[in-house]
């Protein structure tokens, strides 16, 4: 067969590949080796990634040429566009997943044929992991029915199903390599950072503190004051920045967060992927008083299974963490009175200045754009009644990040221009938060850590309607 024989049957059979089409794909994969190479230290030219990516583009190219010509068990014959498009979107997703995917392509180390089949492999077990999670939740939503009660006998028959949760940590773990997970878990870092170790917390104090000046005095204050003001806060908030921050990781599955020097991570799940993370059911943990420490003991399932975890996780100390972390974790939770119980908990465990930082996924609140993202809102406000404030609220590629600062205690901040007030009829969420606190959170705890009046309020008829 000649060569014009050979072009003829390749349009019979999709027609031939256009250079756009071609050069697209070419673009494509260039661009997510690079970002993957930046990501994992994968150190190439821009030039040598794309002339790579040409030479993978080629070999695949050519393979869906030498198909086109299968017959299907239908009779049909595959589209080279088709096979193209396919076996191309495979390679580009799959080396996302896995970067020694990007590494073999880099290196040469693998032909396109190769790297195809392993990406399917990768791409596949995804899949797989993905449904496992999925199933898990839905199962859970299921089961209960929306009251406390139910919700807490589901999260005890979770909690209890060691081969089930095994399954989840193990789904869990492979997904938490993604790269959106991992823009989640950088995002909570450089808050931390930002607000912890460069100034973030002392300007906030500041801030307040000229306020109130303002609102006492009828001015602001003078040089001298602010400047023995600053004197004051810069152990506080900024003390000891060679010292890594104390972070609780909650849900931590695989330990993620110790790949960050600034860090020194106490990392905790429900089944433990990684033998330096404590099982732990965060609902269940103890807070003790000052200098306690962290109180652990054997694990039950570790003979079993090899020592997969640190111990089980009794007790922490209170007022001992300068970060926490809760990577898609809440909405993994059954029902919003546990995940109260788990926010005042973070509370109680933070120092002052602390910083809880949340990812959750996009479907927790679907809105987008300039529509109010109004489940999001509820959070907010809900968390922010156990003694916390929003610092930062981001949309990332797959997820929503959220950062809150601890409120300090003392008395209610003076009250903002009348456009400014909250309303005085609280909101779904921060009722509900109000009404579940445990007794850690009692009516004097809230009223002294929250700065919103209207709050104040909300808790002073509830121990109204109490009495």
């Amino acid at each position: 067969m000649d060569d014009d024989d050979a072009v003829q049957e390749r349009k019979s059979c999709g027609g031939v590949l256009p250079s756009t089409l071609i050069n697209y794909a070419i673009k494509t994969l260039g661009k997510a080796l690079h970002q993957v190479g930046c990501k994992n230290a994968l150190e190439a030219k821009p030039e040598i990634i794309s002339k790579h990516a040409q030479q993978v583009i080629a070999q695949v190219q050519e393979a869906v040429m030498l198909r086109a010509n299968e017959v299907q068990d239908d009779g049909s014959k595959l589209s080279v566009r088709a096979c193209f498009h396919s076996d191309s979107t495979s390679i580009i997703r799959g080396i996302k997943k896995d970067p020694q995917l990007a590494a073999a392509i880099m290196t040469g180390g693998a032909s396109a044929d190769e790297v195809l089949r392993r990406c399917r492999e990768v791409l596949q077990q995804f899949d797989r992991s993905s449904n496992v999670i999925r199933h898990h939740h839905y199962k859970m939503r299921k089961t209960s029915n929306g009251t406390e009660s139910s919700a807490a006998q589901v999260w005890e028959e979770t909690t209890g199903d060691r081969v089930q949760l095994e399954a989840y940590a193990a789904a869990a773990h492979m997904t938490g390599e993604q790269q959106w997970v991992r823009q989640g878990n950088d995002w909570c870092v450089e808050r931390a950072l930002e607000w912890l170790r460069h100034g973030g917390a002392q300007r906030a104090q500041l801030k307040e503190f000229r306020r109130r000046h303002y609102s006492e005095h009828g001015k602001a204050p003078d040089a001298e004051a602010e400047a023995a003001l600053e004197q004051q806060l810069t152990p506080a908030g900024d003390g000891g920045r060679g010292d890594p921050l104390r972070t609780l990781d909650v849900g931590s599955c695989f330990n993620p967060f110790r790949r960050y020097p600034e860090l020194e991570v106490t990392a905790l799940d429900l089944c433990p992927a990684d033998p330096s993370v404590f099982q732990c059911d965060f609902l269940q943990l103890q807070v003790g008083e000052a200098g306690t420490g962290i109180v652990a003991g054997p694990h039950e399932a570790d003979e079993l299974r090899g020592a997969a975890s640190a111990g089980k996780l009794l007790s922490l100390e209170q007022a001992s963490f300068d970060v926490i972390t809760m990577s898609l974790v809440l909405s993994y939770i059954p029902h919003p009175l546990m995940r109260t119980q788990m926010v005042a908990k973070a509370r109680a465990l933070l120092k002052e200045p602390g910083m809880l930082c949340l990812v959750t996924p996009h479907s927790t609140d679907r809105a987008k754009g300039s529509e109010p993202a109004s489940q999001l809102n509820e959070w907010q406000r809900a968390i922010e009644a156990v003694g916390f404030k929003q610092y930062r609220r981001s949309r990332l590629h797959s997820t929503h990040a959220l950062a809150f600062s601890t409120q300090p205690a003392g008395p209610p901040l003076p009250p903002c221009r009348p456009k400014y007030l909250p309303t005085t009829k609280p909101s779904l969420g921060a009722t509900t938060l109000l009404s579940s606190c445990p007794e850690a959170w009692s009516q004097q705890s809230l009223s002294t850590h929250t700065t919103r009046p209207a709050f104040q309020r909300v808790v002073q008829a509830q121990g109204t309607q109490n009495d």
